[in-house]
């Protein structure tokens, strides 16, 4: 809010699970770019560089350009009413870039879980959320059985959205399923897994 929302300004394409998320999103990002269209695309964790959370069309913010919009960003939320945390400034960051660079896409991988994870901030209806492969990761924080775990992962799910995702242990289905009948007009598409 202190920014501005500019969540609210991005079609977002949100990936969670337990395991794929990272190439998951990159597989999206690649393809949507191929299409024409100007891409945004996070990951967590990076791998080589902090610029790697933020890319535009498959291409990470050169360190001139990230540190100018960094500057530019810790400037905006320096009287900020709240202390955010590391990962909360980088997703607020993160969604504030690809605003002003003005992409038809945003592809947002989950950091921890789902539901209160800070990109799950992003709620607009048009939003498509992907689930990839759900197991057990975090416990500590998103619970001790699949059907915790999973719930935490369904969180990405808002009024309006489509999800998409493969087939998976019936509770985990289960879980999901019922998460998605609780939000008005979403829709979940399913596939089996080759």
């Amino acid at each position: 809010a202190h920014i501005g929302h500019p969540e609210r300004a991005l079609r977002v394409v949100h990936v969670a699970g337990t395991s794929g998320k990272t190439s998951t999103t990159y597989y999206i990002a690649a393809l949507l770019s191929a299409s024409g269209l100007k891409v945004g695309h996070t990951v967590s964790p990076h791998v080589d560089s902090l610029t790697e959370r933020v890319q535009i069309n498959g291409v990470p913010l050169s360190e001139k350009l990230f540190c100018v919009y960094m500057g530019e960003f810790l400037e905006r939320i320096a009287d900020a009413p709240d202390t955010p945390s590391w990962f909360e400034c980088m997703m607020a960051f993160v969604f504030w870039v690809f605003a002003k660079e003005q992409v038809n896409y945003a592809v947002i991988e989950t950091g921890l879980g789902g539901l209160h994870d800070s990109s799950n901030v992003t709620n607009r209806a048009d939003k498509l959320c992907v689930i990839t492969d759900i197991g057990y990761d975090h416990m500590h924080m998103l619970g001790d059985t699949l059907l915790k775990i999973a719930y935490q992962k369904a969180g990405i799910i808002h009024d309006g959205n489509t999800a998409l995702m493969y087939d998976q242990d019936p509770e985990i289905m289960t879980v999901v399923r019922y998460w998605v009948s609780q939000q008005e007009d979403a829709e979940l598409l399913t596939f089996e897994q080759d």
